[in-house]
Parts: C-alpha cells; structure tokens; sequence
C-alpha cells in the first residue's frame, strides 16, 4: 500500500506520460506558430508532433507490462493523450495527402495509402489491436460455429421426447437414455455455452434420476408434506404436475412439472421450470390422477 497516489510508480509514470505528451505538442506548436499558422505547418513539423503523441500513447501501454491488470490507468493514459494525437493524425494525414511527389503515380498513390494506413492504425492502436486479434481469433470461431451448427443439426434430427407446445410449453430432445439434459428445441439459441462440459447449444432441463432428489427447492420445496401431485399421461410421457408455489421462486419459476416415459426406478426424470402459472392448468384440464408425494416418490424410487 502506498501513503500518497504519488508514492505509486504507476501513477507517477502516466503523470509523466501526460505531461510530456500534452506539452511537447504543445510546445512545437507554439514555437511553429510564431512564423505559420497551425494549420498549415511543414510535414515535418507534423511528423515532430505525431511521433512525439504516438511514442506517449504507445508507451502507456508499458502500464500493461510492468503491471498487468491496470487496465483503468492504461485507458486514462491513452484518452489524455488522444485529443492531440487525434490533431497531428488528421493534420499529417491531409498534408501527406496533398504533398507533390515526382514519382510514378502508381507509385506514389501507394506510398500514400500504406503510410496513412500506418499511421491511422497507430494513433488508434487499441482498435488495431482488437482488430488484429479478432482476425486471429477467426479460424478457430469458424471452427466453433461450423461445430455449433452441427450439434444443433444433430440433435434436432433426434426423436421427439415430448412436445408439449398445446400447453405453452416446447419441443423436447433426449440423445440417449441416462443424459444428463432434456434438449428444448422450440427456440434455437444463437451462440454456444459449455456447462459442466457440456455445449449448451439449446435450452436445456436436468436429468434428476442421477442425483436421487426432486422437487426440493428453497422457500417452495414441498419435502416432507404429504401432498399429492397430478400425474397426466400425454402421448407416451407422463406429465408430474407438483403443488404450485404460493410466490414465484427460483428463476421467476411458479412451479415445476416432471417429464418421464415411466413411472418406476429406472426411467429418466426431467425437471422443468413453470414461467406461467396457465400451463399447469392446462395440462391439469386433461384426465390426471393425484398421487401422494410418498406414493410417488416410491414409484419412481426418488428420496422423500
């Protein structure tokens, strides 16, 4: 820890970096200014004043370097110094521009375009330098979506598990028995998600056979109440409709319904989340049967 903010190098080092940066410039244009106006100084004069701004800018990023992290005081270097930088870039950009050259036009419409190129990728380096990564970085996110279209592609071709759209609810996937997670396919999602080693390509419901519990949630778990719950049978797979909570709980849910193919030991058992208290009455206007949390969680061999 430091008594004063001057007592740290950091600081002291972009005070520096500012100071020199903002007088230099200042000082080669006062001196230009004397005999010309300021806008329509020499190349060289120009060429003074943008190196001495880029060798700042670019120097604050030695902040990174010697202090990796500091990312607060490397963009703060970088702004104070950008207002005159940005003055000399525009004006050696203009003169570069406009400057007569003997040489073939080709030529010369090259030499002018890299070197203002140059120097616009400079005096924006943090731009140059996300770009530049971006580029790098873009085999590999090819790569990533090539794969991500593929997983969507594969699972979608799956078997339907369960569609439950006549409810508000959505199309459901499973790749194999004993998976972990339930694929909700209805809305495609745009980008990938690894979980637990898991792509995460759709929406997704946990398998709750493997961890021995249901149904327990904090403030809205209905462990060791002898309540009953409505178990509807649609289309192959049984919906288990638990008691609704009495105030939206976790993650906005109102309750939660249970997706299996059998009510026994061995069937997987989906949980998903009720968002809107209407879907659970929908699926209760269909012929349901009530039975006890004991007797249920007996069938299906879960903890009480």
């Amino acid at each position: 820890m430091y008594d004063t903010p001057f007592q740290n190098p950091i600081i002291v080092l972009l005070a520096v970096a500012i100071i020199i940066g903002i007088g230099a410039p200042t000082f080669i244009l006062r001196r230009a200014g004397k005999k010309h106006d300021i806008y329509n100084l020499s190349l060289r004069c120009y060429v003074k004043g943008y190196g001495i701004c880029a060798a700042i800018s670019l120097g604050t990023m030695l902040v990174m370097v010697f202090a990796p992290g500091e990312w607060g005081w490397w963009i703060l270097g970088y702004l104070a110094i950008f207002v005159p930088l940005m003055f000399f870039t525009l004006r050696l950009s203009k003169k570069l521009i406009r400057e007569p050259r003997r040489r073939n036009m080709v030529v010369n419409f090259l030499y002018k375009l890299l070197a203002i190129v140059l120097i616009w990728c400079v005096a924006l380096y943090p731009a140059t330098m996300a770009g530049i990564g971006m580029l790098t970085e873009l085999p590999a996110q090819n790569a990533k979506n090539q794969e991500f279209a593929r997983l969507q592609e594969e699972i979608m071709d799956l078997e339907t598990y369960a569609d439950l759209r006549p409810f508000g609810l959505g199309v459901y996937k499973l790749q194999s028995d004993g998976d972990k997670y339930l694929w909700d396919v209805t809305q495609p999602s745009d980008n990938v998600r690894e979980f637990e080693g898991y792509d995460m390509v759709f929406e997704s419901h946990i398998n709750r056979r493997e961890q021995g519990i249901w149904d327990i949630f904090r403030g809205n778990s209905n462990a060791g109440k002898n309540v009953y719950y409505d178990v509807v049978f649609y289309e192959g797979t049984y919906i288990i409709v638990a008691p609704a909570w009495e105030e939206r709980g976790y993650l906005g849910f109102w309750g939660v319904i249970y997706l299996t193919k059998s009510l026994d030991e061995e069937s997987d058992i989906f949980e998903i989340g009720i968002l809107d208290p209407e879907v659970a009455e929908k699926i209760r206007a269909l012929s349901y049967e009530k039975i006890s949390r004991k007797e249920l969680s007996e069938k299906i061999g879960m903890m009480f």
